[in-house]
């Protein structure tokens, strides 16, 4: 199922003169030879918002209002993001699939080709690579212990 949101827009005051079935037949109307283009200038601007959330593309700042504003997309520029960001989502569910040193290996390789870059290589790899905390371990008893203790919580022999 796909997923929709609306946006209520204000009529036209000349729509307030209609009957009620003309104006619903124009409203149909506009409704479908509109629509295409909404979806898609809804796609766009998603697109932009996200790529700036992400710093990937920089802010465009303008003191006219949006409705004033000429947007200029260079299309090779939104179709590189695509790009990266179907290649960073197609890697990641290969590596999750791997195991570790292969996985490890098939990022190192995307790097090295250039398909990925260092933070999307440092941020895959941490997918990959497991979770690991410093801890001491007791001599004594063996129970873990956190790495900044000198003496050991539970049977109170030195641990360092």
């Amino acid at each position: 199922m796909t997923e929709t949101f609306s946006i209520e827009i204000e009529m036209p005051e000349f729509m307030s003169l209609m009957e009620a079935e003309a104006k619903k037949r124009i409203l149909e109307e506009v409704n479908t030879k509109i629509r295409d283009q909404v979806a898609k200038l809804a796609v766009k601007t998603a697109r932009e918002i996200i790529a700036q959330k992400l710093d990937i593309v920089p802010p465009t700042v303008s003191e006219e209002p949006a409705e004033a504003q000429e947007i200029e997309e260079p299309r090779a520029e939104m179709e590189q993001i695509d790009r990266r960001m179907e290649i960073k989502s197609s890697l990641a569910e290969e590596i999750l699939s791997l195991p570790e040193e292969d996985a490890l290996r098939k990022l190192k390789l995307s790097l090295a080709k250039g398909e990925i870059d260092g933070d999307t290589f440092q941020e895959l790899k941490a997918l990959v690579e497991p979770v690991t905390m410093n801890v001491a371990i007791c001599p004594q008893c063996g129970k873990e212990l956190e790495p900044t203790v000198n003496f050991c919580r539970f049977c109170g022999s030195k641990v360092k």
